[in-house]
């Protein structure tokens, strides 16, 4: 089986990936390119950009995809870092959703 058809299989199941999960369950370092891959076949697919911190505690912001037949806002799925009652802070463009947790360094 092919990273590429690991990371559709995956989204089928779980509607949605993040980098660290492809690389940790598939071994996939370019997970954006099969992202790309993807969609160039036809697959509609939404980045939504997660606001978050690494594992030294530092903010960081890093890119979840999931399958349109599973968009965040529909059965209660949200991004990662998203919680109900930031939910509503999420801005929506053509090429990205993005979740503001309304935490700040300062």
């Amino acid at each position: 089986m092919t990273k590429t058809q690991a990371v559709l299989d995956w989204l089928k199941t779980h509607a949605s990936i993040s980098s660290m999960e492809a690389i940790q369950s598939f071994g996939a370092t370019r997970l954006s390119v099969i992202i790309f891959n993807l969609r160039k076949r036809g697959y509609n697919i939404e980045t939504v950009m997660v606001d978050g911190r690494d594992r030294f505690g530092n903010q960081t912001r890093y890119a979840r995809y999931y399958l349109r037949d599973s968009p965040v806002d529909s059965g209660g799925i949200m991004p990662d870092g998203c919680s109900p009652d930031v939910y509503g802070d999420i801005v929506r463009s053509a090429a990205a959703v993005v979740c503001h947790s309304g935490k700040s360094d300062e």
